[in-house]
């Protein structure tokens, strides 16, 4: 029988509706905030002010941070709305306020580091390269997606999670059997301590080369059979057999250059109707986060559409491997009702919000065997 508890759907679209309402006030927000600081003249004075009297390394470091801690530390009662008040009103989260105000806070600590290391990058190419910077800063951003991809599972998540071999030999001989026989190698079949956080489960095949390794959520092992796990993960393997992270690294770094490219072109205009000269100007920075924010919106129903696309391939790929389609369906309901996602979303929804085709779609395809096709 499982530990798993029915989620009557109309909680489900209660949930759904209200991360989806809070995701939006904070995209809206944060277009807000760039939008004054660029028409108020604020992000120039403040430019203006460390340029006449500090080293232009370090005025980077400062000007951003005067920007961004304030406005992190406004965010604050929305990020907890977002990350623990919903979650444990829904009865999914298991942490105490504590416990997310630290795990905010290392998110944050990382986000500002890479957010600092962003900028200086960004600032040294529109002032040694001010026709090219865009193109810097494309190949810059697609080799840290794959240095991140790399160490990922074995730099990043353990500041977050504990990783313990898993315990369930059998398992784990199933798991690698399975990669095996894809033709992928992997390091280890790894458990995360996911329940000190949330109720939700989860599996993946995370990192690359000699960091590829199998990682399975505490809360997914102790609720869901072998055979569903077996296939969550076969999923999983799909997106690596099918090379969906390389050709994802290349559509990013590809969609990066065109933004990028685009923000090149139009900055000399709108720096010069804000009164700005040069594009070098630390006051620049708002004006290209502005116009890299608004491309990020046109780019994300894009994403989503060929994630999607990517994620039916890894699911027939799943089914062909293991042959298994009710462990499949069970395991895609479960899922359903342990992590509250909605069924059937309005099309809409689905075709802004979803990376993945909603769950109904994907148990359909496998009851009615169009994988086989």
């Amino acid at each position: 029988m499982s530990d798993v508890p029915d989620a009557p759907d109309v909680i489900t679209r209660r949930y759904a509706l209200l991360k989806r309402r809070l995701a939006v006030l904070a995209i809206a927000l944060d277009l807000a905030y760039l939008m004054a600081l660029v028409v108020t003249g604020l992000a120039r004075a403040w430019a203006d002010r460390l340029a006449s009297c500090t080293p232009w390394p370090w005025a980077v470091a400062l000007y951003v941070t005067g920007l961004a801690l304030p406005w992190t530390l406004a965010l604050l009662p929305l990020d907890w709305a977002r990350g623990f008040w919903v979650e444990h009103r829904f009865g999914l989260s298991r942490e105490r306020a504590r416990q997310w105000f630290w795990r905010w806070s290392k998110v944050q600590f990382l986000g500002g580091l890479l957010l600092l290391v962003g900028a200086e990058g960004v600032t040294w190419a529109l002032r040694a390269h001010p026709a090219t910077w865009w193109g810097w800063v494309a190949a810059a951003s697609l080799l840290w997606s794959i240095v991140l991809t790399q160490w990922m599972p074995v730099v990043l998540l353990p500041l977050f999670y504990r990783q313990r071999p898993l315990a369930d030999a059998a398992l784990t001989a199933r798991l690698r059997a399975l990669a095996q026989a894809a033709g992928t190698s992997v390091s280890g079949a790894y458990e995360i301590d996911l329940s000190r956080e949330t109720s939700k489960a989860n599996a993946c095949l995370c990192g690359l080369g000699t960091t590829r390794r199998i990682l399975v959520t505490d809360t997914l092992t102790r609720a869901y059979t072998p055979d569903e796990i077996v296939a969550i993960f076969a999923h999983e393997l799909g997106h690596h057999q099918l090379h969906h992270l390389p050709r994802g690294l290349g559509l990013s770094a590809a969609w990066t250059v065109v933004s990028c490219w685009l923000v090149g072109q139009g900055l000399p205009r709108g720096l010069a109707r804000l009164g700005l000269v040069s594009v070098s100007s630390l006051a620049a920075l708002p004006v290209v986060a502005l116009g890299l924010s608004l491309l990020g919106l046109v780019w994300m129903p894009i994403h989503n559409g060929v994630s999607r696309r990517w994620e039916r391939a890894a699911d027939r790929f799943a089914l062909e491997l293991t042959r298994a389609p009710q462990a499949f369906i069970a395991a895609m309901r479960k899922l359903q009702q342990q992590n509250l996602a909605e069924a059937a979303p309005p099309k809409w929804v689905e075709w802004l919000w979803y990376d993945h085709p909603p769950i109904a779609e994907r148990i359909a395809m496998a009851e009615q065997g169009a994988y086989a096709a």
